[in-house]
């Protein structure tokens, strides 16, 4: 078993991180990846309901055997199935998805996701009435640091690789 990950602030990485030390593997970088690999689970971050990295891991012909997703929304029902039919093809059904809250530190964001949290302030400003829940979210979060990863999220793949490599 190994553990691939896409992370741009560290939250996923740091899931795979305690995955790997959890169930003894290595982890690498989707980067390091070679094409092929098998007998993988891939942790990757959400953003915008897209699984950060998760169509170059396809590309590489990696098929994972469990997807771990990282966001900075809470876990809600309907949460999971959204994100995968989102990003999984038809032929991926069976690859089972898991989601895991991470953090939110502005500080540490790039140029183009200070720019855009400015466009959603300033229009929340401007006609809060028109924000979408997605948009009232963000808004509610700007300004503090939050980090919510904890390794509760992980318990339900865990079991699940446990149950499927007995």
């Amino acid at each position: 078993m190994k553990i691939i990950y896409k992370s741009k602030y560290g939250a996923a990485e740091k899931y795979a991180e305690m995955l790997g030390k959890t169930l003894s593997c290595e982890v690498i970088d989707l980067k390091k990846a070679a094409k092929g690999e098998t007998d993988v689970i891939f942790v990757g971050a959400v953003y915008g309901g897209e699984i950060r990295g998760f169509d170059k891991l396809v590309k590489k012909g990696i098929r994972p055997v469990a997807v771990f997703c990282v966001g900075a929304t809470a876990p809600t029902d309907g949460l999971a199935e959204s994100i995968k039919r989102d990003n999984f093809t038809a032929d991926m059904d069976d690859i089972p998805l898991f989601y895991g809250r991470g953090a939110w530190e502005e500080s540490s964001f790039c140029f183009s996701d200070r720019m855009l949290c400015k466009i959603v302030r300033s229009m929340a400003k401007k006609n809060p009435d028109g924000m979408n829940d997605s948009m009232k979210f963000m808004v509610s979060l700007m300004g503090e640091d939050h980090d919510w990863t904890d390794e509760k999220y992980l318990l339900p793949l865990e079991k699940y690789i446990g149950e499927t490599s007995k």
